[in-house]
């Protein structure tokens, strides 16, 4: 769907700038070999990251602060079944958990 609304858009703005029916179709087929050559792409992604601004600043995504909350919640729970459980631990869990080594 994506792809079929972006030809679309495409073949409008071609349509609009190019009278022509053969130049607007070379020229089309053209784009479309500048987006799959390999060194168009890798110069297209060096410009975008140069112009890139970077990541915003003390900024904490939703994903990130969901799975902050996760391990939050399961490092508690693991906390009070231990509790419950002291002759049970489950160390291999923990590391897991809070990916790091436990020594």
């Amino acid at each position: 769907e994506r792809l079929h609304q972006t030809s679309g858009s495409v073949r409008e703005q071609y349509r609009n700038t190019i009278a022509n029916a053969h130049a607007r179709g070379i020229s089309m087929a053209r784009l479309l070999q500048q987006e799959t050559n390999q060194e168009v792409v890798a110069h297209d992604n060096l410009v975008n990251a140069d112009a890139c601004k970077g990541p915003r600043k003390n900024y904490t995504s939703v994903e990130e602060l969901r799975k902050k909350m996760r391990q939050t919640i399961r490092m508690s729970a693991l906390s009070r079944w231990e509790g419950l459980n002291p002759d049970k631990k489950y160390k291999v869990v923990e590391e897991l958990l809070c990916g790091e080594a436990m020594t």
